[in-house]
């Protein structure tokens, strides 16, 4: 359990680190942009920080849960779910950004392929606790 919370925080750092360089640029270049200009900038950078802190929460809940040994149950199924949702609600905002040309390569969040593989492993994972939670449910009710 102890190297679940560690690998936790080492994640908690990593994405933390992350997020603080093009943020802190983004703010920069927010702060000395010019009134409605802005405003894209400001949206797509705000619906992915939004989004990451879903998914540092969600995380958060979920070690929690599994240290109190609470393991295939429906509500750790839908926080990997919210995780899988928001990891990839960053990648559709990397995309609409870079198509509508809001989003400058040095103020990217990560990889687009990195969250967008991270998304698809963690739905993966998700499907493999809902056919533990149905393998779980079924052997209850044969007891």
């Amino acid at each position: 359990m102890k190297l679940i919370k560690f690998t936790y925080a080492c994640f908690l750092i990593y994405l933390l680190d992350v997020m603080y360089g093009p943020f802190n640029a983004a703010y920069i270049q927010l702060k000395q942009s010019i009134g409605a200009s802005a405003i894209p900038y400001a949206i797509l950078y705000g619906v992915e920080l939004i989004a990451l802190v879903i998914v540092m929460v969600c995380i958060f809940k979920l070690v929690r849960n599994v240290d109190k040994k609470i393991i295939f149950e429906r509500a750790n199924l839908r926080m990997l779910q919210c995780i899988s949702i928001a990891l990839c609600t960053s990648v559709v905002v990397q995309f609409i950004g870079r198509v509508c040309g809001w989003i400058d390569q040095s103020i990217v969040v990560g990889n687009f392929k990195m969250w967008m593989a991270g998304a698809m492993f963690v739905l993966i994972i998700a499907e493999i606790f809902k056919k533990g939670i149905e393998l779980k449910e079924e052997q209850e009710m044969v007891i």
